[in-house]
């Protein structure tokens, strides 16, 4: 009995990460010369032997979900104009990757999609703001971190002293936090490349950070295995 109840516990638990270890993709499919939405277009890509896809709406929006993480390559398709696929899109796990609005054209005259800078939501806390170290590395603020953060939304801007302040509201009304450590004066002299995430709460605060009429911008460093991990695909690249 007691073996059966350990069981049904584990499997619970296995469930419960299971479930929790999903992404999405969504975007908007427009016309190259019109900027117009494109309508029931095709949206597909595959993972694992495994096709997803999806039909954009009226406005020509989608959205692809569930997806496991790990890299995907995207088709688009609609009547009349010719087929394009973006490579290399990066789904992480309970993120929303929005990929902004793609074109499509009736000739092969359309630019190739360079995927960088791209902004990352959480799905249960859409006001939550992501972004990860690949997109800041080729950022040409990264080597004045402060000035890189407080340009990555229009909501968010940098004073004199390196701290941020979220809209219009007064200093010391944000907090930030560098590895869970709430540091007050700006940021000091951390190195933009020891960055390995940045969330950045403009609304909708959790609870946990406590009555802010500002927001929180939380910095989570690289650790060991980071590096490691860098290093060892730098290598395979070569």
């Amino acid at each position: 009995m007691r073996n059966l109840i350990l069981t049904c516990l584990l499997a619970t638990i296995y469930f419960i990460s299971y479930g929790q270890q999903f992404g999405e993709i969504h975007g908007q499919l427009i016309d190259h010369d019109t900027g117009e939405p494109l309508p029931y277009a095709t949206v597909s890509t595959e993972y694992g032997g495994q096709t997803f896809g999806d039909v954009t709406n009226e406005d020509g929006r989608f959205k692809l979900k569930p997806l496991r993480p790990g890299k995907y390559d995207l088709k688009f398709r609609y009547v009349g104009y010719n087929e394009r696929t973006i490579q290399g899109i990066e789904v992480t796990p309970n993120k929303i990757y929005m990929l902004g609005k793609v074109e499509l054209a009736m000739d092969n005259t359309l630019p190739p999609v360079v995927i960088e800078g791209v902004t990352l939501f959480d799905k249960d806390r859409p006001n939550a703001m992501v972004v990860k170290a690949a997109d800041l590395k080729f950022n040409p603020l990264i080597k004045t971190p402060a000035r890189l953060i407080g340009s990555l939304t229009p909501e968010l801007r940098t004073d004199e002293s390196g701290q941020f302040i979220v809209r219009s509201s007064r200093p010391g009304t944000s907090i930030t936090l560098i590895d869970g450590i709430k540091v007050t004066g700006g940021m000091g002299n951390i190195p933009g490349s020891a960055i390995k995430t940045i969330t950045v709460h403009t609304g909708g605060i959790p609870a946990q950070y406590g009555d802010l009429t500002g927001g929180v911008v939380v910095i989570e460093t690289k650790g060991y295995f980071d590096y490691f991990y860098e290093h060892n695909s730098h290598i395979s690249r070569r």
